[in-house]
């Protein structure tokens, strides 16, 4: 299959060096597929130098009209989408963040097929992203910060080491006798408990931590080990995912016994929150540095107030005022909480993210498959939000809600709700045998869809008082 890809230049501030493949991987992907051109646009702020790329055999040009794929890191600016042509990277749009509502927006408008790294899955799991790198980052930060506010030993930032090698090599000099735990099972927290390993901490399980309340080590926690069902003290996991609200709190009997906590947890709207200002103000509450590598900004971590920069990533926080302190202020906690942490190793990051874009999305494409997914993760293609995504159109349009005629606010929200009804149908109709992931996760991903929904029609009924735009809203929502 003949097939031209583009490496975009990254454009968001502040700059990020990452790139979806490394100049080796272009070697090899050319070799191996003699039909396959690579374009680069040409970047200052890569980490890979421009010739390394034209070593490669790509050809470095400003011109990427001739790709059928444009392949980015962050978000591109509206200016620089190419219209009609697929582009990938991180919108965050999907979750109807606010302030990229603006880049939906110009994606549909000029006929842009958008897919979104972050969708891309196999069976409810992503594909491809650079969360091992954030844990990996994060924990080591995290060490860095811990380090610098008890006094005990003094690291280089990850900013200035670079690779994921230095870190590890950096830590070994440290002689640490800490007592972390770690919040989460997915990648972020694989990539953490990689790191401690590299400082020499050993790992034990939950319990065996929580027997041994001297010993140096660390515990990664499940969520089995860090909330329990309210009515009972039990777990289950498809309920908690669905119905987080029944669940409480249990982590903090990890809090007096830890002294650096590590969030790498996913975490959904009404869950219990780890702990609050005034848990924190208890005698038995011993945590003193939280690397929030999760960085939800007032989540379930009450400390994390904003978000922290790679130039600066630390701040202290003062559980009795709840309020940002300095980080070596007497009795209070230090926080790591930066967002965007694998742009620290930028080498390493491109390395494995360009490795399971080649395995799980390009190979499969060459021979003809993975069509199916790649769709599933477009949120929109030839001028209109695809099935999928029809329940974005009122977030995408949510400034502009007074100046609908009655006629497209009646077509957005039957678009809505035909989605939902798409979505229902594929699953009924799969004819797999039930398992968790296709029942309970993907109810769970219904109910995401239905949420959207309701958005809509609430945006409806709020921002558009006219008799007519109140009927429409009123019939669809009735019971």
């Amino acid at each position: 299959m003949q097939m031209t890809l583009g490496l975009i230049r990254e454009r968001k501030n502040p700059p990020d060096q990452r790139a979806v493949l490394s100049p080796s991987q272009c070697t090899d992907l050319l070799h191996h597929y003699p039909s396959l051109r690579i374009l680069v646009e040409p970047s200052e702020i890569r980490a890979f130098a421009n010739q390394d790329y034209v070593d490669a055999g790509c050809q470095l040009t400003d011109q990427l009209s001739d790709a059928d794929w444009l392949l980015g890191v962050k978000e591109v600016p509206v200016d620089h989408l190419h219209p009609g042509k697929t582009h990938f990277f991180f919108s965050h749009t999907y979750k109807r963040q606010p302030s990229n509502r603006d880049l939906l927006k110009a994606c549909v408008d000029k006929g842009v097929r958008l897919i979104d790294w972050e969708l891309l899955k196999h069976n409810h799991d992503r594909v491809i992203g650079f969360g091992v790198y954030a844990g990996l980052v994060g924990a080591y930060e995290a060490l860095r910060g811990y380090g610098m506010k008890r006094k005990e030993f003094d690291l280089s930032p990850a900013l200035k080491l670079g690779t994921v090698s230095e870190l590890k090599r950096s830590l070994q000099a440290t002689n640490t006798s800490l007592r972390a735990a770690i919040t989460g099972s997915g990648r972020v927290a694989s990539g953490a408990r990689d790191m401690l390993l590299a400082a020499g901490l050993k790992e034990v399980s939950p319990e065996a931590y929580l027997s041994n309340e001297q010993a140096a080590c660390f515990t990664v926690l499940p969520a089995s080990a860090y909330v329990q069902r309210s009515s009972d003290g039990g777990f289950n996991k498809g309920e908690f995912y669905q119905r987080p609200d029944l669940y409480r709190n249990n982590f903090l009997r990890f809090a007096r016994c830890t002294d650096l906590y590590l969030a790498c947890h996913y975490w959904k709207d009404g869950s219990p929150p780890f702990f609050t200002a005034e848990d924190a103000c208890h005698p038995d509450f011993n945590i003193q540095f939280v690397g929030d590598i999760s960085c939800d900004i007032d989540g379930p971590v009450a400390c994390t107030l904003r978000p922290s920069t790679a130039d600066s990533p630390f701040y202290g926080w003062n559980p009795q005022k709840h309020q940002e302190t300095d980080l070596l202020a007497k009795g209070s906690i230090g926080v790591l909480a930066v967002d965007n942490l694998p742009s620290q190793v930028p080498m390493d990051a491109t390395e494995g993210f360009g490795k399971a874009f080649i395995e799980q999305v390009l190979k499969p494409h060459l021979r003809g498959e993975g069509e199916d997914m790649l769709w599933q993760a477009s949120e929109c293609a030839n001028g209109s939000l695809t099935n999928k995504f029809k329940h974005l159109a009122g977030y995408m349009q949510a400034m502009d809600l007074q100046d609908y005629p009655v006629s497209q606010w009646e077509s957005l929200i039957l678009q809505s709700i035909q989605g939902v009804r798409d979505s229902l149908e594929t699953l009924a109709n799969q004819g797999d045998e039930p398992t968790f992931r296709n029942t309970v996760l993907a109810m769970e991903q219904m109910g995401h869809v239905l949420d959207q929904h309701t958005s809509v029609l609430f945006n409806a009924n709020s921002a558009c008082t006219t008799p007519e735009i109140q009927r429409i809203t009123q019939a669809v929502s009735a019971p």
